[in-house]
């Protein structure tokens, strides 16, 4: 994954460096009935997962890298918060000297450098539908980003050319199992291809699961002017370690709500970090409605209180 930054002077607001492991989440308890409305409403807004396909993340250890600032002190310590994050919610860390595999980078003008890397190297962004990609090069947006994924069997193996077990589905309308025959559509050309067959047997298991490859996080210096930098940080973190794809106006009561007008926000909120804590959780070889439901349940209990 090469994506080239130029140097940029920092124009965010740079608060006080805190300790690496001083992450402060915000929020409130609600009750079971106020949480269970928030938490699937939140869960159904981000994009993670959707009743047919099931969600992804890191499953080999992430090895982020920091590029486009000029003070090395400030993207040492960009990289240390977003470590921290990633350790916290149980994501797997890569030693120092690891090969890149998540890069934030740091740009006076993200719509130039996205529409340079589109036409540089496209299959950065072939699994993007037409108009996420038109977002990132025509956007004005602070942050953008992107991921690539890939299908592995349950037992870890790479992926082969085979039909994703999660896209069977009935021509008499619902999901698998339901009778009638069965199609294998790949809706929108983001699946990360086939999957190896488990060698577990399983009536739980789908014997697949996605896994994030790369992502790329871009943050337009110019247009964050003025946002707290560990405010920007976690963002990154949040769209760096789970694959958001909201599309309209960002949930409310999380960081990807940080540039929204009128809107207190200022970092990781109770509900972002419960979203990524569960998902570092989750059996990955399950069917999408289940990790929606484990999403949904685990968002539910910390907003609540009840963990």
């Amino acid at each position: 994954m090469i994506v080239r930054t130029a140097a940029v002077a920092l124009a965010l607001i740079a608060a006080p460096v805190a300790a690496e492991n001083d992450i402060v989440v915000r929020g409130q308890v609600l009750s079971k009935e106020e949480a269970a409305a928030q938490a699937k409403a939140f869960v159904q807004a981000v994009g993670i997962v959707s009743t047919v396909k099931p969600a992804a993340r890191w499953v080999d250890p992430v090895c982020p890298k920091v590029s486009g600032l000029a003070d090395a002190a400030v993207a040492a310590r960009v990289e240390a918060r977003f470590r921290s994050i990633a350790s916290a919610v149980g994501a797997r860390l890569a030693k120092p000297g690891c090969k890149t595999n998540l890069l934030i980078g740091f740009t006076n003008d993200a719509d130039a450098l996205a529409r340079q890397i589109n036409a540089d190297d496209p299959r950065q962004m072939i699994e993007l539908s037409n108009a996420w990609r038109g977002r990132l090069v025509n956007g004005r947006t602070p942050m953008r980003w992107w991921y690539s994924t890939e299908v592995r069997s349950a037992d870890g193996q790479p992926p082969v050319n085979a039909p994703l077990p999660w896209l069977a589905i009935s021509t008499e309308g619902g999901a698998e199992g339901g009778g009638g025959s069965a199609t294998n559509n790949d809706a929108g050309g983001d699946s990360g291809g086939g999957y190896t067959n488990s060698r577990r047997a399983s009536l739980i298991s789908s014997n697949a699961k996605r896994a994030i490859r790369t992502a790329t996080v871009l943050v337009d210096v110019t247009l964050a002017q003025g946002k707290d930098l560990d405010g920007v940080i976690d963002y990154a973190a949040l769209v760096g370690l789970a694959e958001i794809r909201f599309s309209g106006e960002p949930p409310a009561n999380s960081v990807l709500a940080l540039f929204a007008p009128e809107n207190p926000v200022y970092g990781l909120t109770t509900q972002d970090e419960a979203l990524l804590k569960s998902l570092y959780r989750l059996p990955l070889d399950r069917q999408g409605r289940y990790h929606r439901g484990w999403l949904v349940n685990g968002v539910t209990k910390a907003l609540s209180g009840a963990e």
